[in-house]
């Protein structure tokens, strides 16, 4: 008898998957992300909140590889600029996107995926995680670079409050985004 993860783990291949199945792929990616936004809370120092959208920019890198996963997170914006109401910032605009203190942030989870998804190419999960733990880098970046410009602070000040309180909480993501790989890539 195969159990329900042995068949995902050995029909799941996402290179031989079809164009258009890729292309959904990417939307349902997307959507995870836009659902795991609604998962928040906010710290009293930091206009930027804890949400589960980071696992979700994890997933798609590892679950749909480089470009998949940028188009997933490309759709992701896409869709809550043209009225998806799941980003942080309220009236999302294209406006919005640049002045928005968590705006870069959503700039870094378009490009993170094209790092994260070298990872599919390892069965190691050491190296998963470090392929992670630098794509999350790069969404730090992005925010953080947008989080000064935004608020008119200091650079060190931007780390304290927009890179410091999510690192552990992150790594637990990148963590368990994983393990949902090793189980469903290997």
């Amino acid at each position: 008898m195969i159990n329900d993860i042995s068949l995902i783990k050995y029909s799941f291949r996402f290179k031989s998957l079809s164009l258009t199945q890729k292309i959904t792929f990417a939307l349902g990616m997307a959507c995870l992300t836009g659902a795991l936004a609604q998962v928040r809370f906010y710290l009293p120092f930091s206009p930027v909140p804890v949400t589960g959208q980071v696992f979700g920019v994890l997933l798609s890198g590892v679950i749909c590889g480089s470009i998949y996963g940028s188009l997933s997170q490309l759709i992701y914006v896409i869709l809550g600029l043209s009225g998806i109401s799941w980003f942080t910032f309220a009236n999302a605009s294209w406006y919005s996107l640049l002045t928005a203190p968590t705006a870069g942030y959503l700039l870094g989870f378009i490009i993170a995926p094209l790092i994260i998804g070298k990872s599919i190419e390892t069965n190691d999960p050491i190296s998963k995680i470090k392929y992670m733990v630098f794509g999350m880098g790069i969404i730090y970046l992005f925010g953080v670079l947008i989080l000064k410009i935004v608020l008119n602070i200091s650079l060190l000040n931007a780390i304290a409050i927009g890179v410091i309180p999510f690192i552990g909480v992150d790594l637990l993501k990148a963590s368990v985004a994983t393990g949902v790989a090793m189980l469903i890539r290997s």
